[in-house]
């Protein structure tokens, strides 16, 4: 069960449980934290292994190879569309009758597992020619602060366990590490679980996690290249609890919900994949003036970038005027979608609009 609290401009995707939604203006110190985290420059993060999967490799050789191919693009597909149900047997077989037909390679690993990994190229084709969004390898860092309450001498914040391994003895909170990493790993989403050590604690407490206490959290967080951050608060030890409270903040958006320890980073990864994921059918053309360009490098490099953005499927030059480049792009999504892309670059920056431009951006290395 998933109980949803909603502020600012993040919009929810569905859940099995009681959902309940409000909006109201950012407060200053959620405009702060925006600060924080993104002030100065910003990248995505490169999340590798999308196109891929790990399968049983039992009987995988004939139709049982077929089986295998199937089941890992059952997976790959969670994490490529950002949509949990995508997996689904029944309309995975539908949409996808060959699976074998996008497979780029696949190599037995230890463990008597099979390490299946799809065409991208392919496998795009194939998401647009079934209807389905893509959410590509650019996804946002997220740093995971968690509180866990299970009394007085067992008050801890989850931390990765590399430095200080006694409050991961316990088979209880190596569960808890175990669950986000896993099902972080299954939806295609970027985490840290923080070290907590000396620098770490020096900043933030327990209680600023249990209270959520953004500014503290955030600036600890710096360290370790946040884009997001997803606090949580458990009140016990169980990991099965749905009593988990759980915020996701980025920029001056948030979401809050209550679940069990997986729902965290699950759905995390669908609010995110909501904002972010595009859809073939979605795009249109776009143009970007980028100003500072004065050598015939920086052309080319503003050029190749612009091409690089898995939202952008193809960039030319329409004019150059002075320093002033104007491109034109035609995109996956709107341009909203796309100045989202373009505000986590770190060769560009956000210049003022302009009547004559969709978008405008100043080179970095020209300020």
């Amino acid at each position: 069960m998933c109980t949803f609290r909603v502020t600012n401009r993040l919009h929810l995707p569905g859940c099995a449980g009681r959902r309940a939604h409000k909006s109201r203006i950012a407060e200053f110190g959620v405009l702060l934290l925006a600060v924080l985290l993104f002030a100065g420059p910003a990248n995505a993060t490169r999340m590798p292994g999308l196109y891929g999967a790990d399968v049983d490799a039992t009987g995988a050789s004939g139709s049982g190879l077929d089986l295998a191919f199937d089941n890992a693009l059952g997976q790959v597909l969670v994490k490529l569309t950002g949509l949990p149900d995508a997996g689904d047997p029944a309309k995975r077989k539908r949409l996808f009758p060959n699976p074998a037909a996008l497979v780029q390679k696949y190599t037995v690993q230890p463990g008597n597992r099979l390490r299946v990994d799809f065409d991208p190229a392919a496998m795009r084709t194939a998401l647009d020619s079934a209807g389905l969004p893509l959410w590509d390898i650019d996804r946002p860092l997220i740093v995971v602060w968690l509180a866990i309450d299970g009394g007085e001498d067992a008050r801890v914040i989850l931390s990765d366990g590399s430095a200080n391994s006694v409050e991961l003895e316990g088979d209880g909170l190596l569960q808890f590490q175990q669950t986000l990493l896993d099902v972080a790993g299954q939806r295609g989403l970027p985490v840290v679980i923080p070290l907590l050590d000396a620098i770490d604690i020096t900043r933030v407490t327990f209680a600023d996690v249990r209270d959520e206490v953004r500014e503290p959290i955030a600036a600890a967080s710096e360290r370790y290249g946040a884009e997001a951050l997803l606090i949580g608060r458990a009140g016990s030890l169980d990991i099965n609890s749905e009593a988990v409270h759980w915020t996701l903040i980025a920029g001056d958006e948030e979401a809050s919900w209550d679940g069990t320890v997986a729902s965290g980073p699950n759905e995390a990864a669908n609010i995110l994949s909501q904002q972010l994921a595009t859809y073939a059918n979605g795009g249109g053309t776009q143009s970007v003036v980028v100003t500072g360009i004065d050598r015939f490098a920086q052309y080319g490099s503003v050029l190749q970038y612009l091409r690089s953005l898995p939202v952008v499927e193809r960039a030319s030059i329409l004019r150059i005027d002075g320093g002033s480049v104007e491109f034109e792009l035609e995109v996956r999504g709107d341009a909203e979608r796309l100045r989202r892309t373009l505000d986590t670059s770190a060769l560009l920056v956000a210049g003022s609009d302009t009547p004559s431009a969709d978008l405008v951006y100043a080179l970095r290395t020209a300020r």
